[in-house]
């Protein structure tokens, strides 16, 4: 059987048990505050580029001691190694594809980049987004982006693999797995279809060693890894500008 056949059979027969499960999970799951520091500041020398990232409480460092563990700041010192980089951090906890448009977007007016990283899925997932709608949803918070910063790169980070997290019990986390499957198949369609518009599909290590104290954020070595696999990417596209 197809995989999406297979999960489109599935999740109808998972949404029930999730939500009880899920609301379990809500409760008993710490709450960590967002990553202490400045979100904003100027690394290294030599050729200026300007970087932003945006989107959920991954860019806010969520489950980080500091911003200097995150990979806003991890990956503007990689950069930095051959650039002046401005960087800026722009996150909120709990951000979906459509609060980010109206609550983030906005915070852009007058900061100029280079290159937008975005990293917004794993709220909409588990809050059961369909792949069409939040592929639209991303191309329209794109196009916000460019109205305020011009046309730029935008690079959007795939979704963590939901279905791995030990955090969550069986039917939420399949539920995830098979949702967050589906909007990074959204966030591809998005790419083929958007000018300037690349999709990264994140690879991590063993996720017992990943996660923040919480058990679902990431923690600072795969803020790490998720730095090093934008690298490339954004000296690419930094390079043709």
């Amino acid at each position: 059987m197809r995989p999406r056949v297979r999960d489109a059979l599935l999740l109808p027969l998972l949404l029930p048990f999730a939500i009880v499960q899920g609301r379990k999970v809500r409760r008993d799951t710490p709450v960590l505050p967002e990553a202490a520091g400045e979100r904003h500041g100027v690394l290294g020398a030599g050729t200026p580029l300007r970087l932003v990232t945006l989107g959920d409480s991954t860019i806010a460092g969520v489950g980080l001691a500091d911003m200097g563990d995150t990979v806003t700041v991890q990956l503007a010192q990689r950069l930095a190694r051959s650039h002046q980089v401005q960087w800026r951090a722009i996150g909120k906890t709990g951000a979906t594809s459509a609060t980010a448009l109206t609550e983030l977007v906005p915070q852009l007016r007058g900061a100029g980049a280079d290159v937008v990283v975005v990293s917004l899925g794993v709220n909409d997932a588990l809050k059961g987004a369909t792949r069409r709608g939040f592929a639209r949803r991303i191309s329209v918070l794109i196009e916000g982006i460019r109205a305020q910063v011009g046309a730029v790169p935008v690079i959007v980070s795939g979704l963590p693999p939901l279905g791995d997290f030990v955090l969550l019990p069986s039917a939420p986390r399949r539920f995830a797995g098979i949702r967050g499957r589906a909007l990074d198949a959204g966030l591809a369609d998005v790419a083929n279809s958007v000018s300037d518009v690349i999709h990264l599909p994140l690879v991590f290590g063993p996720l017992d060693q990943a996660f923040a104290a919480d058990g679902f954020h990431p923690g600072t070595d795969a803020h790490a890894s998720w730095a090093e696999q934008l690298l490339p990417h954004v000296l690419q596209v930094s390079a043709g500008r």
